[in-house]
């Protein structure tokens, strides 16, 4: 079998040593916008922001509002997660200037 984009999968995770410390909060949601296409071809694009605790409500919410996510959830664990063919997920860190923790989440 040759290796094509839609036979192979890929993971990209932000997270520092230090956060995969501190960031122990996973939010993931499935891409409407980036699934099917580019690094996602033949797959699913999903988006995962991991949070320290005290964050995972402000994020959360601040996923689930947007329009290009759908199935937000927390039941994540990047340990164990197994990516179909094509699939892509990008692991991205909620720091202090990120958009969910403004005042009222907005972007």
């Amino acid at each position: 079998m040759s290796i094509t984009k839609q036979t192979i999968h890929l993971m990209q995770d932000d997270r520092t040593e230090y956060e995969f410390r501190t960031h122990t909060c996973f939010i993931k949601g499935r891409d409407t916008f980036l699934s099917g296409w580019g690094g996602a071809e033949g797959g699913t694009s999903y988006a995962v922001w991991c949070c320290r605790p005290e964050h995972l409500d402000t994020v959360f919410a601040w996923v689930k509002g947007r329009s290009d996510m759908v199935g937000v959830t927390t039941a994540f664990d990047p340990d164990s997660y197994q990516l179909n063919r094509g699939d892509r997920l990008h692991i991205y860190v909620v720091g202090s200037g990120h958009p969910s923790l403004a005042v009222g989440g907005a972007a």
